[in-house]
């Protein structure tokens, strides 16, 4: 991810426009030689990169684009930590506190002497004193994209970095393929990201997605999440994302306006996209194990309820001629629960089973909850994670 300082855009009016490069010409020339300069410092420490690293940058005639090439080359590329050095620095500093009782003529023959009672060389003794500091890691493997994808790289990495500072973010896909938007709604889910999810008349899926303004207790973290999540809106046929976002350097108070769709050249890439959390792994794998008749996947149907409102479960359960699909309510997935449970009263969604985290019920806006017998009848509590035992118990009592 780029930095506030790497950022590179315009505003033009209420708009910002992130600014892209081109994947030819110069740019291509300096990537490439960025990435064999990496390449050819394995084993070298991240002050000595540091410190060689500097002609190339200025071979840019944009110092803040070669900066950011090269970080996205620097975050994708591998350090070996040096060992701890902490008891060596307090043996060292014990036998210097103790020779001061008795100075030396000068500082350099103190630190002679320091040396020689740790059967150390004066150079070994400096470069040893202070080995573990981040400048002393060793670059174990470099980053191994090409130039042209550090490139795509550096443009995603353009418009991800405003939208670190979104406020509301509303995504329309033009893709009607149920796997792909089932793959989309897990990784949105695997992002943790707070969204309401319908179809217009159209087909179109709407994503309307909260941006980090309104979970102000973890701004930062939620941002890069939202952030993450570009890269697999991009890999849709036709897509398009409207933000609302703070201008990173503070030159305008109101919010402008972020545009960005398949027009705009970004490359997407499919990282979490039908990716699996291990925890899902294993209860698929659990429940199958004590349930032989039962059928037990993530592929459950996307169930499309009032005003075209989509609901994307977590889990599909199938026993002899019924299917059971099961939506989990974590700590950070709260906010659709009473909306989901009037849904249900009203008939909608009626394959939908809840498993609800305990927590939520003890929040002051869900403890009414608490006492609602269709959790009783449609719904199971867990902590942290649901037990398969509690699935079990709940699809017994339908």
């Amino acid at each position: 991810m780029l930095n506030k300082e790497t950022l590179r855009y315009k505003i033009d009016g209420d708009a910002i426009k992130p600014t892209f490069i081109g994947s030819k010409g110069t740019l291509l020339d300096l990537s490439n030689q960025l990435l064999v300069f990496w390449q050819s410092k394995l084993q070298e420490t991240r002050a000595v990169i540091n410190d060689e690293i500097t002609p190339y940058l200025y071979r840019a005639r944009n110092l803040q684009v070669s900066r950011g090439l090269n970080k996205l080359i620097e975050d994708r590329s591998e350090f070996t930590e040096p060992a701890n050095q902490k008891e060596f620095r307090e043996r060292a500093f014990a036998i210097s506190t103790a020779a001061l009782s008795q100075p030396c003529a000068d500082l350099r023959e103190h630190h002679k002497q320091l040396a020689q009672q740790l059967n150390l060389s004066s150079k070994q003794l400096y470069d040893q004193l202070y080995a573990d500091l981040p400048q002393a890691s060793v670059l174990s493997k470099a980053c191994d994209l090409s130039g042209t994808q550090l490139i795509q790289t550096y443009n995603m990495a353009q418009a991800q970095g405003l939208l670190l500072y979104a406020s509301q973010v509303d995504v329309a896909i033009a893709e009607t393929d149920t796997n792909f938007r089932r793959k989309l709604l897990k990784a949105l889910r695997f992002q943790r990201l707070l969204a309401k999810i319908k179809q217009d008349d159209a087909g179109n899926l709407l994503l309307s997605v909260s941006g980090p303004s309104a979970v102000l207790d973890q701004h930062q973290r939620y941002g890069l999440q939202l952030a993450l999540f570009l890269p697999a809106i991009a890999c849709a046929g036709d897509w398009a994302v409207t933000a609302q976002v703070r201008c990173p350097h503070k030159e305008r108070r109101n919010p402008v306006q972020l545009f960005l769709d398949k027009s705009s050249g970004l490359v997407g890439q499919n990282k979490f996209l039908g990716y699996v959390p291990e925890e899902i792994e294993v209860l698929i794998k659990t429940l199958g194990e004590k349930n032989p008749d039962w059928q037990c996947d993530d592929q459950a149907p996307l169930l499309v309820v009032d005003k075209g409102e989509i609901i994307a479960p977590d889990l599909r359960i199938q026993t002899d001629d019924n299917v059971h699909v099961i939506e989990f309510f974590h700590r950070w997935h709260a906010l659709p629960l009473r909306r989901r449970l009037e849904q249900i009263k009203q008939g909608q969604a009626k394959q939908l089973l809840l498993g609800i985290d305990r927590s939520i019920l003890k929040r002051k806006e869900f403890a009414d909850l608490a006492g609602d017998p269709l959790l009783e009848e449609r719904g199971f509590l867990f902590s942290n994670f649901p037990s398969p035992s509690a699935i079990r118990k709940c699809i017994k009592a339908q």
